[in-house]
């Protein structure tokens, strides 16, 4: 939990503060920009909060912004979606899945087999969640598909974040955004 927190703190950061130099973070002192590439990364896993316009945003950054609203916060946190220790237990069983290895091991401990059936599974219904979502969007709404994908992985992390499409949307898509907002909230 801790390493892959820190891992997920420290590469986004360097990510956005790359991506983003002479973008969102432009007129910002070298200071400011490390603190607001650090909050920027952490806030989408936790709070939602925002120190820079996401319209401003690269689409590099906000991409990375929708990956870390899928991750989440840590498993003891009130925090939604999908949740670092069953992402954590995904890539594991990825990597373990190439080294053709039978077990997957995470520091020398041995993930049991309903554990791992049991991630894929929680991982698999949130996924169709979000995409159902992103399909009804694009549906009802004449938004671009990434805005569509960023407000309804916004929506099932009940995360608060948007691209600023949310206030223009028809009622339909903000019933349905509602509706990912309780499913996150409750759990795949």
């Amino acid at each position: 939990m801790l390493t892959a927190t820190l891992a997920l703190i420290f590469i986004p950061a360097c990510v956005y503060f790359v991506c983003d130099y002479d973008k969102s973070l432009q007129g910002l002192s070298l200071m400011n920009k490390i603190g607001a590439s650090f909050f920027q990364v952490i806030s989408p896993r936790t709070a939602g909060f925002n120190l820079v316009a996401i319209p401003k945003m690269s689409d590099a950054s906000k991409f990375m912004t929708v990956f870390l609203m899928f991750v989440g916060a840590g498993t003891g946190s009130t925090g939604v979606c999908v949740k670092v220790t069953v992402f954590s237990i995904m890539v594991f069983s990825v990597i373990s899945y190439f080294k053709r290895s039978q077990d997957v091991n995470i520091f020398n401990r041995k993930i049991e087999d309903k554990t791992i059936k049991k991630v894929f599974s929680s991982a698999t219904i949130y996924l169709s969640l979000a995409v159902v979502g992103i399909f009804l969007l694009s549906v009802f709404e004449d938004t671009s598909v990434f805005d569509n994908i960023f407000e309804v992985f916004s929506a099932l992390g009940t995360v608060g974040l948007t691209t600023g499409i949310t206030t223009t949307l028809h009622p339909i898509s903000k019933i349905i955004l509602m509706i990912l907002m309780f499913c996150g909230r409750v759990g795949s």
